[in-house]
């Protein structure tokens, strides 16, 4: 599909384009990375790149990983522009590229910028020379001053519309040039002074819709600060572009700056607002050690801090790239009002000469009656208030949706977030806490409780696991073993060679493997040479949020909430009850986890809410996939949403903002055919003036674009359930 120059798409590209940033989102296709290539579109939701094998494993309290299943890429770095052909990857947009794009552009937008202050004050001498051609004076100065009136006030219309012409592109500019110089030619010199007048008018009005959306959608751009304070060798802080700063570098982060890269604190004490990045608005606490995330706000005292991560990898930077990748890949809705404009104007071009001349030859009234009535109809079918309203009403939705922490990769996750009636959940770090902590261990009497520590840290320390960490923590033991053949399971446990003797750490299936079966129920298990030597408890908090979750859900459409976990069925079942979540299914590997979503996706619209890495090949089967995390690496994620600060209660009121977006667009829809049918109506019957079709026209755009801005007030209201 190739990248539409009307104005329409000009100014709704206007609206969405990125100002000065570093976008990393590009498109390829399944062989190679980026080579800046317009590739064919296509349909697929999956990405070509190598699968990501993550080495975790098992135990009840955490659901399972995968170990082959391949992931659906839609990180910021590797992304696919489904049915666009615009390559926006940073090396097309920097340097001499980005100059070649730009002038491209400008060439494209019919140079419907701001007007200028020629622009008025020709457009005021062409309003007198209208108002004067009314007086009684020769009709040749009459007609010169109609003439001047159209020539000056529409000077860059007609120019484009002539160029339009010439080049096949039938366009707004197109259409209101046909228009005015038909009419003009027809001796309706009025009517054509009119055209050209009120078509200024609303572009006018036009530009001023579109700053105040550039400034609520100018918000999001804020959460970035540009420079960063330099810590020399002697401590004396430089102020240097954020872009400079390297890994390992010590930064200052004063009283009321925003943190420009992710960092860790070294010294000092504050609190931080992270509301822009996670919608909570409690500070919390930052000391020596905190990790601190690009975009927050340090509130009180000064903070030196290490930074762990490059301007254009810190947290702010990717939500940007992601906010802004999201225009390119478009919904249903949206893919279907581009379709249907590049149709739709011939289309109605066609039916415009056919109404000028076939009532005429069946002797209806005479040609220019119906010549007239066919400029009308053209000024008045003109797509624009549905080419820019659909896709600024995404746009929104997904600023005002970010707002309450949630980040969306995509415009058309938005249409598919509001259809979902079903949320199956992981449950360890999604309805948890993810905060797993060791209760006890109990040492059967043939071993001592230092063979048993020793043993399970030994093992454990091969693993990146959060249990595992939890395990070491808990027995505090380092001791330097001769561990050997090692296997982490997925799904299962670690087992390993120690002293001569076979080493069993994990869940009942582990042990069912070995043949093994325990007389009382643990989370892990501990065995030595085929008898079990220790039972490990675990323990994990539930925020409250996620014990009204499913009532929140509920309220705002969702008619089933399942919980999917590799956890054994009397943990599920626990957390189950506290939560009100009526349907679980436990003891899960990752293929039965896709097993019991494909079911779920028989009968709904389902939305699998994980943490993005084990759960990936889950999160790719959804029709919806959410990850919970803003700290992991948010763009290699291969979720389509992302909960930022793990706040699940924030999830409901997504689903809200999704509907009552898709509502403000199918207004805008009907509203716009509606009014354009009302007044096609009224030119067939010869009732229509030609200002009310430049209404139809303009002024329709107009109202639909700022009902697509009223978004962003959702936000402000306390209430989010429907």
């Amino acid at each position: 599909m190739s990248k539409c120059s009307c104005k329409a798409c000009a100014a709704a590209e206007q609206l969405t384009k990125p100002q000065n940033s570093h976008c990393h989102h590009h498109d390829h296709n399944h062989e190679q990375h980026c080579h800046c290539q317009q590739v064919e579109s296509h349909e697929q939701d999956s990405c070509g790149c190598e699968d990501h094998e993550h080495h975790t494993h098992h135990h009840d309290s955490h659901d399972p990983p995968d170990e082959e299943e391949h992931h659906r890429c839609h990180d910021a770095c590797c992304e696919h522009d489904h049915g666009e052909e615009h390559c926006s990857c940073k090396a097309c947009v920097e340097g001499e590229a980005l100059m070649k794009q730009e002038t491209h552009q400008d060439e494209h937008n019919h140079d419907h910028g701001e007007m200028k202050k020629i622009d008025f004050i020709l457009y005021g001498i062409s309003v007198a020379c209208f108002v004067l051609a009314f007086l009684p004076i020769p009709e040749i100065v009459s007609t010169i001053l109609f003439g001047a009136c159209v020539l000056l006030a529409g000077y860059d219309l007609l120019w484009n519309g002539i160029k339009g012409l010439f080049h096949l592109k039938f366009e707004e500019d197109t259409l209101m040039t046909i228009a005015a110089v038909a009419a003009f030619a027809l001796g309706e010199h009025p009517e054509a002074c009119m055209v050209v007048l009120l078509f200024k008018i609303g572009e006018f009005l036009e530009q001023i819709a579109i700053k105040r959306s550039r400034k609520n959608l100018k918000a999001l751009t804020e959460i970035r600060p540009d420079t960063a304070n330099r810590l020399l060798e002697d401590g004396t802080p430089v102020p240097v572009k954020a872009e400079e700063i390297q890994i390992g570098e010590k930064i200052l982060v004063r009283a009321g700056d925003k943190v420009p890269l992710d960092c860790v604190v070294l010294s000092g004490h504050s609190a931080i607002d992270s509301s822009a990045l996670t919608g909570e608005s409690i500070p919390v606490p930052a000391e020596t050690g905190s990790q601190l995330l690009s975009g927050s706000i340090n509130l009180s005292g000064a903070l030196t801090c290490q930074v762990n991560k490059t301007f254009e990898n810190s947290t702010a930077s990717q939500i940007l790239n992601l906010v802004y990748a999201s225009s390119e890949k478009k919904g249903k809705t949206e893919k279907f009002i581009t379709r249907f404009s590049k149709l739709y104007t011939p289309i109605v071009i066609i039916c415009g000469i056919l109404l000028a001349v076939v009532p005429p030859l069946l002797g209806i009234l005479d040609f220019k009656t119906w010549i007239l009535r066919s400029l009308i109809f053209l000024v008045a079918s003109c797509p624009c208030a549905l080419v820019i309203s659909v896709p600024l009403s995404f746009f929104s939705s997904i600023g005002a949706i970010s707002k309450q922490g949630i980040l969306i990769k995509g415009t058309k996750y938005v249409e598919t977030l509001s259809k979902i009636d079903c949320v199956a959940m992981d449950k360890t770090g999604t309805i948890t806490s993810g905060k797993i902590e060791v209760e006890r261990i109990d040492v059967m009497p043939e071993f001592t409780q230092e063979q048993v520590y020793t043993y399970a840290a030994a093992v454990e320390q091969y693993s990146n696991h959060p249990i595992s960490q939890a395990i070491c923590d808990y027995t505090q033991k380092n001791e330097k073993l001769e561990v050997s053949d090692v296997n982490e399971i997925a799904g299962f446990g670690v087992s390993a060679i120690i002293d001569g003797q076979q080493i069993l750490c994990g869940n009942q299936k582990l042990l069912a493997r070995y043949q093994m079966t325990p007389k009382t129920y643990a989370a892990s298990y501990l065995c030595i040479d085929g008898k079990i030597a220790g039972m490990i408890y675990l323990k994990e908090t539930i925020p409250q949020a996620s014990k009204t979750i499913v009532q929140e859900l509920e309220q705002n459409g969702v008619q089933k909430v399942v919980m999917l976990t590799g956890d054994s069925s009397q943990a599920a079942k626990t957390v189950a009850e506290q939560c009100g979540i009526s349907e679980y299914h436990a003891s899960l590997l990752p293929q039965d986890k896709v097993e019991q979503l494909q079911r779920l996706k028989t009968n709904h619209t389902v939305a699998f809410v994980g943490d993005g890495i084990n759960d990936a090949p889950v999160l790719a089967s959804a029709d919806l996939g959410i990850s919970m995390g803003l700290g992991s690496e948010i763009a290699n994620n291969s979720s389509d949403v992302v909960i930022m600060g793990n706040q699940l209660q924030n999830l409901p009121k997504a689903i809200h903002l999704a509907k009552r977006s898709m509502g403000v667009v199918k207004f805008n829809i009907a509203f716009a055919l509606l009014i354009k049918l009302i007044v096609i109506i009224l030119v067939a019957i010869g009732l229509a003036p030609m200002w009310l079709g430049v209404f139809a026209d303009t002024g329709v755009t107009i109202l639909a674009m700022l009902n697509s801005v009223r978004i962003f007030s959702f936000v402000r209201k306390k209430k989010y359930s429907s």
